[in-house]
């Protein structure tokens, strides 16, 4: 071998020592945190008063202010032996603040509420007990208990957890509940239809006792917003009905108002309802609770192509018509039938 190939063979291992120097500082410089990215302190509750009083707890290491709508909701499921009555996964939408979760077995109501937090906001316990602590992974949940209601608060993330019994249940039952939820993957609710959710009427016996738990009539989904901004209006009148030069200012659920009145008092409303975070958007109120579980009493219609429901009464009609992003909820006060009433609903035009 000359002299010349054993010098360049002695540099070899001397480039690869280079090469696998260079690579580590490379990787080094990859994974070190830089100020921007240095891991931040877990935010936590901490309790702030003494033991004489209503316990009480401070967010620390939040957010300097709330998480603003879309917000991303974590799913949650039932444990075994719970219906799961209200799903917020169903009712949320773009202007959700929180998202609730209700569940119904074994003789008790549950209630699971997520909202977003902020640094030093305050959380206070509904009871004067002393607070029992659990943990979950990475959870620490502070539990109050007493034979009539129990429940816990816990944080994770920029979202506060609130967990509602209407009666006895133990810390292990509550880390169950806070395991039905699927931290790895909050999501923003999905766009979807207005679509109507039925009432109901449920009751549990269980080890806790008895429990129900009732919800009216409801209209449901995540539409997108109609870019147009159309509304519902009545193209025509039925004979003997003035009609206002404008609207009553909408508040709340209700776009806008309308109102029609004959010589006799009957009376018609028009409402055009959109679904918000703000306010549930009840329809067909007039129907009583005990009647809820009773199928008969609504009846699905079509009204000009689109999906809509009819209550009518001797003295009271209500007909509901879904649009894009918005109900049109036609009411009458007075003696109608519901073959007259849906004819009336047949002057309903989005414009």
């Amino acid at each position: 071998m000359t002299r010349r190939k054993e010098q360049l063979w002695s540099l070899i291992p001397l480039a690869a020592i280079l090469l696998l120097g260079a690579g580590v500082l490379f990787l080094c410089q990859q994974i070190t945190p830089t100020p921007a990215q240095e891991v931040q302190p877990r935010i936590s509750l901490e309790q702030v008063n003494g033991e004489d009083a209503i316990p009480e707890f401070v967010v620390k290491n939040g957010p300097q202010q709330r998480d603003q709508t879309p917000l991303a909701r974590y799913p949650v499921t039932s444990l075994e032996g719970y219906d799961h009555t209200t799903n917020s996964a169903l009712t949320a939408n773009r202007e959700s603040d929180s998202y609730t979760d209700c569940f119904l077995g074994q003789g008790v109501k549950v209630t699971l509420t997520q909202r977003p937090v902020a640094n030093q906001e305050r959380v206070t316990f509904p009871v004067k007990v002393t607070p029992v602590q659990a943990v979950l992974g990475r959870l620490e949940l502070f539990c109050y208990i007493t034979d009539q209601q129990s429940g816990a608060y816990w944080v994770y993330n920029d979202r506060l957890f609130q967990l509602t019994v209407s009666g006895r249940m133990e810390p292990e039952q509550m880390k169950d509940w806070a395991g039905q939820l699927d931290y790895s993957h909050p999501a923003v609710p999905e766009t979807s239809p207005l679509t109507f959710l039925p009432s109901y009427q449920k009751t549990t016996v269980g080890a806790g006792g008895t429990a129900e738990d009732s919800d009216g009539w409801k209209l449901g989904g995540n539409p997108n917003p109609d870019p147009a901004h159309r509304s519902f209006r009545l193209s025509h009148l039925p004979e003997g009905f003035s009609s206002p030069e404008t609207g009553l200012q909408g508040q709340g659920r209700y776009l806008d108002q309308w109102e029609y009145q004959n010589a006799r008092g009957d009376r018609i409303l028009l409402h055009n309802l959109q679904v918000t975070g703000y306010t549930n958007c009840n329809i067909f109120s007039e129907i009583p609770e005990s009647d809820y579980n009773n199928p008969d009493l609504v009846q699905s219609v079509t009204v000009n192509g689109r999906q809509a429901r009819l209550y009518c009464t001797s003295e009271y009609a209500e007909l509901v018509v879904l649009g894009a992003d918005v109900a049109g909820q036609l009411i009458y006060q007075g003696e109608i039938t519901p073959q007259a009433m849906l004819e009336l609903g047949e002057a309903l035009i989005l414009e």
